[in-house]
């Protein structure tokens, strides 16, 4: 499954507006940036490395479901939705 970059895809003149609200931020290894139930309130876009995304089993196993990459954009969804984050 490839990642979708959406940003990519607006209007000059809308990317950019984006774009000037974006912060660069380096993420450590083991860093969780949201957890099931979250509210989630930025979105990543990820320019080097990658970002898993996980769900956690009712016997605390650890699922991956997608591992993004440099281009993707993460946690998208949840942050236009209102709605608490589905998986972490």
């Amino acid at each position: 499954m490839k990642g979708f970059n959406w940003i990519d895809e607006l209007s000059p003149q809308v990317r950019d507006s984006i774009l000037r609200c974006a912060r660069p931020r380096t993420v450590a290894d083991s860093k969780i940036l949201y957890q099931s139930g979250d509210r989630v309130t930025e979105v990543f876009q990820i320019v080097s490395g990658a970002i898993r995304k996980c769900i956690l089993t009712e016997d605390g196993q650890e699922v991956l479901l997608y591992v993004y990459g440099p281009g993707d954009i993460v946690a998208d969804a949840p942050v236009t939705d209102d709605e608490p984050s589905p998986s972490h």
